[in-house]
């Protein structure tokens, strides 16, 4: 899901709008180096995180942490610490609101919300900033209904507005199979500057002794498995999660009465 937000720079406090992608499957929130540094924000601090990327290979990174608002069309605003990257994802081609969802948004939002959108039909936005888990509970708006549109896709509000997700359904009960995007899946390990990080001592680098299975084939073959097993029943997406090899089994309650 992406929403428009409003950032302000700290020396004149001029707002500037720039694309927000809302991503579950991240537990830190991030703001492009570029970004943070057009706006001139201060840096708190300095950390090495692991990025891991979704069918990508885990990557050490030095980031800056920041801390900014965010404000909504209304001027309300969450305040936030994001981590400086790079980039956030390649750029995203935004969908157009199909006819029958258009009505639909027109009789029940209000005009601002309507404009807002319809504003960014077919266009290709490139994101400034994820926002993570530890910002979803301030950004969704849980009180709010998940509404679903004529087309089957989902209308959620958000503290920054309404946002469209999801995927269409027709009436022969079959899923548009459209490309999907690249998203980043970020799972981030923070490391201290005094502190050791001790997977290199798993390794003996000089005598060439390393883990037969590097990070890269571990995650392209949760990739194959992933796939492998989504099926579709009853106009329904089914998945089994991903799991990475060699964890511990849980204990379960079969044997209880």
């Amino acid at each position: 899901m992406m929403v428009p937000v409003q950032l302000q720079t700290d020396h004149n406090k001029k707002k500037t709008t720039v694309i927000a992608l809302l991503d579950s499957a991240s537990d830190q929130s991030f703001i492009t180096t570029s970004l943070a540094h057009t706006l001139n924000l201060n840096i708190q601090s300095e950390a090495t995180i692991i990025v891991n990327t979704f069918g990508g290979k885990a990557e050490k990174k030095k980031t800056k942490r920041v801390i900014t608002s965010l404000f909504n069309a209304e001027g309300d605003f969450i305040n936030v610490e994001l981590l400086t990257n790079d980039q956030i994802t390649p750029p995203l081609q935004m969908g157009s609101v199909l006819r029958e969802d258009e009505l639909f948004i027109r009789e029940h939002l209000s005009e601002d919300e309507v404009l807002r959108l319809l504003k960014k039909n077919n266009d290709t936005v490139i994101p400034g900033i994820l926002i993570g888990m530890d910002y979803f509970n301030s950004v969704m708006q849980l009180d709010e209904p998940v509404i679903r549109l004529p087309s089957g896709f989902l209308l959620t509000h958000t503290f920054f507005g309404a946002v469209i997700s999801g995927a269409p359904q027709f009436d022969n009960g079959q899923h548009e199979r459209s490309h999907f995007s690249k998203r980043v899946t970020n799972s981030c390990t923070i490391l201290q500057s005094n502190q050791i990080d001790i997977s290199d001592l798993c390794k003996l680098h000089t005598t060439g002794i390393e883990d037969m299975t590097s990070d890269e084939e571990i995650n392209n073959q949760i990739i194959a498995d992933f796939y492998s097993k989504v099926q579709i029943e009853d106009n329904s997406i089914f998945v089994c999660f991903p799991w990475k090899p060699n964890k511990m089994r849980l204990p379960t309650n079969t044997h209880l009465p």
